[in-house]
């Protein structure tokens, strides 16, 4: 028999495109699924979308107030049976072999993760095998496998056997964190499928889209737990820091932008150190020059920035 695979649907205020969402997931072309939908108290009509399908032995439901994306996963991972787990976004949506071609790369060589490409990404054509040391750095600088939760094929033994879960105190790159900690926790390979099977859908309520908030800079704790996790496996922090400092760069430029300013104090302190520490580092000239401009005028790097967009 097949391996069951729980797919968690963390839902809040999603209604204009959850039906679209859970559909593709219900049609999935394997059939030992089980689909955890948590409704993080929506204030829409989402849950009557929910109601369509409570009918379907597949579909478990929980209602809990809003607390946050990261409460209503670790929720999803608490009533999941599987013996993997996959995470996908109520606005998004999925190809109708996306499980089971994750679930056939990840049983290939009983490797701990399974990547798969997604819509919004260039054309890849290779089959990847990922070396777990590797990955610590590539899930940060490579835009294909980055620290997304969604285009990702996890083992359930290895995130509760090792406490895993959501750090609820954190609002941004609480995936990557996540991811990292558990790449920490694997003793194997990860596999890369080019195939795309994922379809990331941006739009203005997406949390890309939201303005600074002061729950945006727990983005400086998710980090410095990722450093942590780095310093711990010996791992060469350049591509860390340089992604931190532009991390911290974009969150100066936005905060610019606001008429309530946030206190940036403590991002401010953090740059410098992010900085003085690449300063350290053996990096090409090319590269310095983008850095240093980087951290000498942000503002500007951030206007640039924004109108290729």
């Amino acid at each position: 028999m097949k391996e069951k695979v729980s797919i968690i649907i963390p839902i809040y205020n999603a209604e204009k495109f959850l039906k679209k969402c859970i559909d593709s997931v219900i049609q999935q072309d394997y059939n030992n699924i089980e689909i955890i939908l948590i409704n993080d108290g929506s204030t829409d009509n989402s849950e009557d979308v929910c109601k369509n399908y409570f009918k379907n032995d597949k579909v478990k439901y929980f209602l809990k107030k809003n607390e946050g994306v990261s409460k209503a996963r670790n929720l999803g991972i608490k009533n999941a049976t599987g013996k993997y787990i996959t995470f996908v976004d109520a606005d998004d949506y999925v190809e109708k072999n996306y499980i089971s071609t994750l679930v056939s790369c990840i049983q290939k060589d009983h490797y701990d993760l399974a990547i798969c490409n997604y819509y919004e990404n260039d054309d890849i054509n290779i089959h990847e095998i990922i070396d777990r040391k590797d990955a610590f750095i590539s899930i940060m600088n490579k835009k294909l496998y980055k620290g997304f939760l969604w285009n990702k094929l996890y083992k359930l033994k290895i995130i509760k056997d090792n406490f895993l879960k959501f750090n609820e105190s954190v609002h941004v790159c609480e995936d990557l964190l996540f991811n990292y900690q558990y790449i920490d926790n694997c003793d194997k390979n990860f596999i890369f499928t080019p195939e795309k099977l994922y379809h990331y859908v941006q739009h203005d309520g997406s949390a890309l889209h939201k303005k600074l908030s002061l729950k945006y800079l727990s983005i400086v704790d998710s980090y410095k737990e990722i450093e942590k996790i780095l310093i711990k496996n010996n791992i060469d922090l350049k591509e860390f820091l340089i992604s931190y400092l532009k991390i911290l760069t974009d969150l100066i430029y936005r905060n610019s932008l606001l008429k309530d300013k946030l206190n940036l104090e403590n991002v401010i302190i953090e740059r410098k150190k992010c900085y003085d520490e690449i300063k350290k580092i053996k990096i090409g000239l090319k590269r310095k020059i983008e850095i240093y401009l980087y951290y000498k005028y942000p503002i500007l790097i951030g206007k640039m920035r924004s109108l290729k967009k």
